[in-house]
């Protein structure tokens, strides 16, 4: 495999006040509108089972394909995207990355998944051998580490660890410019509900998990909350230094297949125009969505309501399920 030629130019150095002042630093220019910037250093929290590894997933789909962010923030620039999986298997990776681009576009050839065993980057050798990997790969725009506390052998409310861990990252990110997403925990529990609305977040400075330098390093941090009740996920911003982070969403997690995040009451029912277009002989679901005008994800979502009510055959032509072809019953 050859290996990758970019130009290395440090940010580190002394400057003097000239220097400072006449420096040209290019704008850290919006990547996804009102989500996440040029070099970020974003932290991503949520309790266990809250849906963050498909939330991160479908941000890092529409990243790679340069389409809108839940249907919604757009992509400004298309990224390569190196994914460090640290936790589960690669099988189920796979299984879940091909439920999802069945409704949110994917380019493969932006990404690159690094399945391994538990890393210690707060040690200079591991990030090293980290650096290895992706210098192998493609310089990268964007670096996904899922999650945290399998990338650390020390424990991660050790602050001496965890300072050497985040100065650690900053080196990496000072080498390829690029943004890095931490995966990573909040302290186990504490949410309030008002009318079945989830209205408190974990709040105050221990809210993600650790030492209190996690949140140091970070630019902002998203935490995601799921209603036990509505099934409704919470995505708040808290942290945030620029303060232009969309603050606040309200997602459903469809599942199991397809599976993607949308915005609650995000699009109507699109029931009835879909049912209009459907053929009395098979035809392919994207042209069925493409001659309605209709967001693929919600084309998904309403077809699988449709399929449920016995008033449309479905024919499945590919083995991973992203291909389907589809009629109107009679």
């Amino acid at each position: 495999m050859s290996l990758p030629s970019f130009e290395f130019k440090t940010d580190f150095k002394v400057y003097s006040g000239e220097e400072l002042l006449n420096a040209e630093f290019p704008p850290r220019e919006f990547i996804i509108n009102n989500f996440l910037r040029e070099k970020d250093s974003l932290i991503i929290a949520a309790p266990p089972k809250t849906g963050k590894s498909v939330y991160v997933l479908q941000k890092v789909f529409s990243l790679t394909s340069g389409d809108p962010f839940l249907d919604q923030f757009d992509i400004n620039r298309v990224c390569k995207v190196f994914y460090v999986q640290l936790e589960g298997t690669v099988d189920d990776t796979q299984d879940r990355v091909k439920r999802m681009m069945r409704t949110v576009p994917f380019n493969p050839q932006n990404f690159a998944l690094f399945f391994s065993s538990p890393i210690a980057l707060e040690e200079i050798s591991s990030c090293k051998m980290l650096m290895d990997q992706i210098n192998a790969t493609f310089k990268p725009d964007v670096i996904v580490i899922d999650p945290v506390y399998f990338a650390m052998r020390s424990s991660l409310s050790d602050d001496e660890a965890v300072r050497g861990f985040v100065g650690n990252l900053r080196v990496m990110q000072d080498f390829y410019k690029c943004v890095i997403i931490l995966v990573h925990h909040t302290h186990k529990g504490r949410f309030e509900l008002k009318k079945g609305k989830v209205i408190k977040f974990d709040e105050g400075d221990d809210a993600v998990f650790g030492s209190v330098f996690f949140q140091a390093w970070a630019t902002h941090q998203i935490l995601l909350q799921r209603n036990p009740d509505t099934k409704i996920v919470q995505v708040g911003c808290k942290l945030q230094r620029a303060g232009d982070i969309v603050p606040n969403l309200e997602l459903i997690l469809r599942q199991p297949d397809p599976l993607y995040f949308e915005q609650v009451n995000s699009f109507p029912s699109q029931e009835k125009k879909i049912q209009e277009f459907l053929p009395s002989e098979f035809r392919t679901a994207r042209e069925i969505y493409s001659l309605a005008d209709i967001p693929k994800p919600t084309f998904y979502r309403d077809i699988k309501v449709l399929i449920e009510k016995n008033q449309v055959e479905v024919e499945t032509v590919s083995k991973d399920g992203t291909m389907m072809r589809l009629y109107r019953k009679k």
